[in-house]
């Protein structure tokens, strides 16, 4: 059983972690470990603010932890298969599945990423970051 995840994105040279919330969400998070190590694209968020999208092949559809949604916390989008990152505002309403919450001294790194993932959709740059997830430390 595992605590932290690191996300690597090595292309910027930022690798940041997040802590699981396994006493919020035991199943899901038990669902995201079972998919460790992975490595995946990364992208931007269309209409809901300040949001980097990473696709997964987790599948979950249960809703364990609907959390508010605020920069740092980390939530599976069931609709899309796909883990979600605010590291900003965000525009959209509702409760979200949260798993994991980013150590608050990566907060201002997060922002990092998180812009640049928007600068190369806006841009038309088309190739998007690539990030690494992996168990960082054990219980």
């Amino acid at each position: 059983m595992i605590d932290l995840v690191e996300f690597n994105w090595q292309e910027l040279g930022i690798a940041l972690r997040a802590r699981l919330l396994r006493d919020k969400a035991p199943g899901l998070c038990a669902a995201f470990e079972a998919v460790l190590p992975f490595e995946s694209i990364q992208w931007h968020t269309v209409i809901a603010g300040e949001n980097m999208s990473i696709p997964t092949r987790m599948y979950w559809m249960e809703r364990e932890y609907p959390a508010d949604r605020k920069t740092g916390r980390v939530f599976f989008f069931a609709n899309g298969q796909r883990i979600v990152i605010p590291y900003g505002e965000t525009n959209e309403p509702g409760r979200i599945n949260a798993f994991a919450e980013f150590l608050p001294e990566e907060l201002p790194q997060l922002r990092v990423v998180g812009r640049e993932t928007a600068f190369r959709m806006q841009t038309g740059r088309v190739e998007p970051l690539r990030v690494k997830l992996s168990a960082l430390a054990h219980a």
